[in-house]
């Protein structure tokens, strides 16, 4: 096989790593690209399917291990969730047992807005449970007197 450096890797190359891998355990593979790059756009696009599949249990892109997958997806709810309850334990705590699945349903539903802070995702759950009646309505903080408007 000639390897020209200008097409994505084929399927024959990716039978013998991993025929390489049933018999040995390389330190490393270097699967090398040095031309036809994927454009902008197709890149974008894939990208925006992996994360749909990471953060809103969207479907697997082709070529991704579906179980390594869901525990990436996992491993980025169970950190958004821990948190969360490290910024609002009063939320936990009114939640109960409910934290959990109420905090993970929406974090699926709405996944984080690029550049968004942790406060102000938190904030969101909030509102949304109170909003579904989930929490009560929050109320505001009182002004303090001795501060200025």
């Amino acid at each position: 096989m000639a390897n020209l450096h200008a097409n994505a890797v084929l399927p024959e190359v990716l039978d013998l790593l991993d025929e390489l891998h049933a018999r040995v355990n390389p330190p490393g593979v270097l699967l090398e690209r040095d031309d036809n790059y994927p454009s902008n756009t197709e890149l974008a696009a894939a990208q925006a399917d992996l994360l749909r599949a990471l953060l809103t249990d969207g479907e697997v892109p082709e070529g991704f291990d579906p179980k390594r997958l869901r525990v990436e997806a996992n491993a980025l709810l169970n950190k958004r969730r821990g948190v969360a309850a490290l910024l609002r334990p009063d939320i936990v705590d009114a939640l109960g047992d409910r934290f959990r699945p109420l905090f993970d349903t929406c974090a699926r539903a709405h996944p984080r807005a690029s550049g968004s802070r942790a406060r102000d995702d938190t904030a969101a759950f909030a509102e949304r449970a109170a909003v579904s009646g989930e929490l009560p309505t929050p109320t505001p903080p009182r002004r303090r007197w001795w501060r200025k408007r």
